[in-house]
């Protein structure tokens, strides 16, 4: 399994677009889980 550490140092290294589309893709599952919990 990946280390906290490896998965920081991984995304530090992350272009904007790609850091961008990473922040949209953990909103998107925050919002699913705040749905899953609503029902």
């Amino acid at each position: 399994m990946t280390s906290i550490h490896d998965i920081k140092a991984a995304i530090e290294s992350l272009s904007h677009d790609e850091f961008m589309q990473l922040m949209h893709w953990l909103h998107e599952k925050d919002m699913a889980l705040w749905d899953d919990q609503l029902t």
